[in-house]
């Protein structure tokens, strides 16, 4: 049976080159869009019985279309060996981009829609292999087939979804379609030839019929790939879903509609499009599931959790980046002294459209905020720095309590929530903190600080100790304990004031949105910058600046192999509403990354101390 292939023109031929590599290699063949590709329509590894003979490796399909088919078969076997020319010159050279930065096959595929002769010696079937067979120990090939048009047309034979999707249809092939349709009733995996293999070993491994029943629906697709609906005798509905050249998994009607409805955000930003299609497991995921795992939407890999009540929560998982300046000098003023600053940034991505501060979110803002551990966090540093020469905050002194705060840069209205604490020696600020709830007019985005201010000079080594104050400094020293003066901010010291900030940011802050803020639909993942630096005041002179190696001791972390910079941050992807015991570690995993990225040797290993943790 012959199939017209040359009305396709060249895209509908690489797509259908592309489905017939699909059904032929099932989920190992990954398919390449329009663009750069390398050299490659498409990928497949692993072990492959092909046309009887036996393939073992990493294999490229490459399509050639020829516009204008010859009727002498001579004309379309020369052009065709003159673009198989062309791709093997640039796979033999070792400094072509594809050879350099990628990876030379084992196999070749050329899929043409040329007919070639087949007679032994002088045509073009035997020209072609000849040209492949002069390259093959220059690259390394261990076989190559070309499917002209014949081959492709035999290969067709078998494939009546492909054919159908591509026009192909044979008056057969109508007659089989009216047959199914007056039965009402589609195929497993039609719709896309893409999917059909992958969905056809899905539909067996589920239990095929006895478990999941038939087919109601074609493939179609939504979110990020495509799905097709089950549904038994009963009435049991099941979903088959995937993502084109990943496995499909088979999931019930109560979670796939969970799934479907976790957010109202519109387009990328909700729903499957957003969380992304299920992980596949073993069998089919079930109401008995708890917790499923999610990937390719565009809030990254996640996972949601079934409560006892019935409820779904969708969780991001963790991760950390380097690309965390979004909100560093976000609410930035100018300052009359140095000071050191840590900062949390939290985004929470919470889908709340219309979003305002009202009286009754910010009673439950104020409220909360009296159990925030920060203010006693900040007064145990403080308190650590009394010596025998000052007295920061006397023993036994209470924090501060957190205040409604308001003046030029700060706010409170039905966008704002602005709070704050100062830690006063005498008339003299040297420690505050802040937390900013800014919600951004007319969409649900909010942006959550909180900030921790220190006199950078309370933090600094004390004179030499051949300076006039060589006296003071030994009492000093014999206070502290260390054979030297160093009050400068620690590891454990740095951990735990973000640890409580953290916790202000997100289990407190929250609160101004909703008594239940976890129950809010989310847009996205939470995202969250954790930053240390030191501000200076406008005009200072560099060469007499403050910098951050001044004030901080992190020896914990080893040497380091260059300067730091002025500013240390990490992104954090994470969770709403870790509890503390949750937080640990992920925060743990942020300082850790935090000291490797910035060159410290043993950052990697870092342990907070129990005394480092927030109780």
């Amino acid at each position: 049976m012959e199939y017209d292939l040359s009305g396709l023109g060249e895209r509908e031929f690489e797509k259908l080159a592309q489905a017939v590599a699909s059904s032929v290699f099932g989920s190992s063949f990954h398919a390449f869009g329009p663009g750069p590709d390398g050299g490659r329509d498409g990928t497949f590894e692993g072990q492959f019985v092909v046309d009887d003979a036996r393939w073992d490796g990493y294999g490229v399909l490459q399509a050639k279309f020829r516009n204008g088919p010859s009727p002498d078969p001579s004309v379309g076997a020369s052009w065709l060996k003159q673009q198989i020319r062309g791709e093997l010159d640039q796979w033999a050279d070792v400094e072509v981009a594809r050879v350099r930065s990628g990876r030379r096959p084992d196999y070749l595929i050329f899929a043409t829609n040329v007919r070639l002769s087949a007679v032994p010696g002088s045509g073009g079937k035997d020209a072609v292999a000849k040209l492949v067979s002069s390259y093959a120990s220059r690259i390394g090939l261990k076989g190559w087939k070309v499917w002209d048009h014949y081959h492709l047309c035999t290969l067709l034979t078998r494939y009546q979804d492909i054919r159908a999707h591509f026009g192909l249809d044979t008056q057969g092939d109508v007659l089989t379609q009216m047959r199914r349709s007056l039965q009402g009733r589609p195929e497993v995996g039609e719709g896309d030839p893409r999917f059909t293999m992958a969905f056809r070993t899905a539909f067996r491994q589920a239990g095929g019929r006895a478990v999941i029943g038939d087919p109601v629906t074609s493939v179609y697709h939504e979110g990020p790939g495509a799905v097709q609906v089950f549904e038994t005798d009963e009435g049991a509905a099941t979903v088959l879903a995937g993502i084109l050249n990943e496995p499909v998994v088979a999931i019930c009607e109560d979670w796939w509609n969970a799934l479907r409805s976790l957010s109202p955000a519109p387009h990328a930003s909700g729903g499957l499009a957003g969380a992304g299609f299920p992980v596949a497991g073993a069998g089919v995921i079930g109401p008995g599931n708890q917790l499923v795992r999610l990937r390719g939407g565009s809030w990254g890999a996640g996972s949601v959790e079934r409560s006892p009540q019935g409820s779904y929560r969708w969780r991001p998982e963790v991760s950390y980046t380097m690309s965390a300046s979004r909100d560093r000098t976000t609410w930035s003023s100018l300052h009359d002294r140095e000071w050191l600053r840590l900062r949390v940034a939290h985004r929470p991505a919470l889908f709340v459209p219309d979003l305002v501060i009202d009286p009754a979110g910010r009673r439950r803002l104020a409220d909360a905020l009296a159990t925030s551990t920060l203010p006693d966090v900040m007064a145990t540093l403080l308190r650590d720095r009394n010596t025998m020469a000052r007295t920061l905050i006397p023993k036994g002194t209470t924090a501060p309590t957190w205040q409604l705060a308001s003046d030029e840069h700060r706010r409170n209205d039905t966008r704002f929530a602005t709070y704050g604490i100062r830690f006063l020696a005498g008339s003299d600020e040297i420690a505050a903190a802040d937390l900013r709830v800014q919600l951004t007019d007319g969409i649900s985005e909010a942006l959550l600080l909180a900030d921790v201010r220190i006199d950078a000079s309370l933090l600094t080594p004390l004179p030499d100790p051949n300076s006039p104050d060589a006296f003071e400094k030994s009492m000093l020293d014999y206070v502290f304990g260390h054979g030297f003066i160093a009050p400068r901010l620690k590891v454990g010291e740095a951990f735990k004031l973000w640890d409580s900030a953290w916790e202000l940011a997100d289990e407190i802050a929250t609160l101004v949105f909703a008594e239940k803020p976890g129950d809010l639909p989310p847009q996205g993942p939470p995202k969250l910058e954790l930053h240390l630096g030191v501000l200076h005041p406008h005009g200072a002179n560099p060469p007499d600046r403050t910098s951050l190696r001044d004030v901080l001791d992190f020896q914990e972390f080893g040497m380091i192999q260059h300067p730091l910079p002025d500013d240390l941050a990490v992104g954090v992807t994470a969770p709403l509403l870790l509890s503390a015991d949750e937080r640990l570690p992920t925060l743990t995993g942020a300082v850790r990354y935090l000291a490797v990225a910035y060159g410290y040797l043993d950052g990697g290993s870092w342990q907070p101390t129990p005394r480092a943790t927030t109780s």
